[in-house]
């Protein structure tokens, strides 16, 4: 790429928001935070730019080499921020440690990361909440009811939320008596549903033909709360178990919300085993070919930075719930309005936009000549108001 390329276009991974994108991005963080404040999540805000010692710990969600690393003026090795969760439990462990427990908190904000498959640094906006020092069944449907109920404010109605649980994973893996590299090289075989790869990497390890049909048969364990059943009639081990049985209980306390016809679970679903320690979920709308929203129980990330405490969340993935509808389906048109005059008619003009502000919409003052230039200019609002003088004529 020659220097006058780089002047006009924007680096792999990151783009341009233009005002409709802009205004539907508004839309949704607004109306999620809103819905998480109802729920007596309370605002927390963390530096986009954190030491990278913070990311260099066991439970890192992040890859050291998907961070965004530079130094500052004395040599010390900085991050701009791969995700909030992990900056989130700093603040709490050395700020917030004395709670008062469970603490419900919320944010907004931008992370940075390279990502090969984008082509190289990436930008996201997300959006999430955080539930911490609240252990078991109750907290976890709590926190995934929250996920449904703000995706619902935010006007997204066709999405599914599918729930695993990692400690089923572990547990077989347990079982088998496989070393942590041996169950990392599974876990990804079977994240990608890769049935062939993970037959064939069984037969090369030290595992039971018994328990080898169960590991196989991960990738199928998906569906409606009855792939609950299959799962527990495969597994013997008291992790496995423990697992089906808190999956049992947050569907349970979930139906009290009739969110059922939101929910699907995914035994196949593993996500890093290093991070997440429980329940795990994401959610899924069609014609995204990713994830718009990630979360689940991670409980021991916070003891990096302190005092050990459980804790459970999620973060929607705002650039990609963009994708999921359209700008008029969330709201943001119907209160644009907009005001022509000419030089004689400018002091009732300006009195007509504060009184139409003042219901709530946004309005732009503009000169016309007369009236077919104004309605032509202003075609795209839904509202269009021409002033000649003292009188006000609505066009539109």
């Amino acid at each position: 790429m020659d220097s006058r390329n780089k002047k006009t276009q924007t680096p792999a991974g990151v783009y341009d928001f233009l005002p409709d994108e802009c205004g539907m991005g508004t839309y949704l963080k607004q109306n999620i935070l809103s819905e998480a404040e109802s729920w007596n999540y309370e605002r927390i805000e963390t530096p986009s730019i954190e030491y990278l010692d913070v990311y260099l710990t066991t439970n890192a969600v992040a890859s050291i080499r998907d961070i965004f690393k530079f130094t500052d003026h004395s040599g010390r090795l900085l991050a701009l921020r791969p995700d909030i969760t992990t900056s989130v439990a700093r603040a709490v462990a050395v700020k917030m440690k004395k709670g008062p427990f469970p603490l419900r908190l919320c944010y907004q904000g931008e992370v940075f990361s390279f990502n090969a498959q984008a082509g190289g640094f990436t930008q996201r906006t997300q959006t999430g909440v955080e539930l911490i020092g609240g252990s078991g069944s109750f907290y976890d449907a709590e926190v995934i009811a929250l996920a449904i109920s703000s995706l619902l404010k935010a006007g997204v109605t066709n999405f599914q939320i599918e729930i695993g649980q990692v400690d089923f994973f572990k547990g077989l893996m347990l079982e088998a008596g496989l070393s942590n590299e041996q169950a990392e090289e599974v876990r990804l075989l079977v994240e990608q549903k890769n049935m062939l790869g993970i037959e064939l990497l069984l037969e090369k390890l030290p595992v039971s033909q018994p328990l080898r049909k169960v590991i196989s048969e991960l990738p199928y364990l998906f569906g409606d709360a009855d792939v609950l059943n299959s799962a527990l009639s495969l597994c013997s081990h008291p992790k496995c178990r423990e697992a089906v049985a808190n999956l049992r209980e947050i569907y349970d306390y979930l139906k009290a919300y009739s969110f059922e016809k939101y929910l699907s679970f995914d035994l196949g679903m593993v996500k890093s085993l290093n991070y997440y320690t429980g329940v795990i979920f994401r959610g899924i709308c069609p014609g995204v070919g990713e994830p718009v929203m990630n979360g689940g129980r991670y409980d021991g990330l916070i003891e990096e930075f302190g005092d050990g405490l459980c804790a459970t969340g999620f973060a929607v993935e705002i650039t990609k719930l963009l994708k999921a509808y359209s700008f008029e389906k969330c709201g943001g048109a119907d209160k644009k309005a907009v005001v022509f005059c000419n030089a004689e008619g400018y002091r009732r003009a300006v009195e007509l936009c504060a009184e139409l502000r003042a219901q709530g919409k946004k309005v732009s003052l503009n000169l016309a000549k007369d009236s077919e230039e104004a309605e032509f200019s202003g075609q795209n609002a839904l509202e269009i108001y021409n002033v000649c003088g003292a009188g006000a004529q609505r066009l539109k």
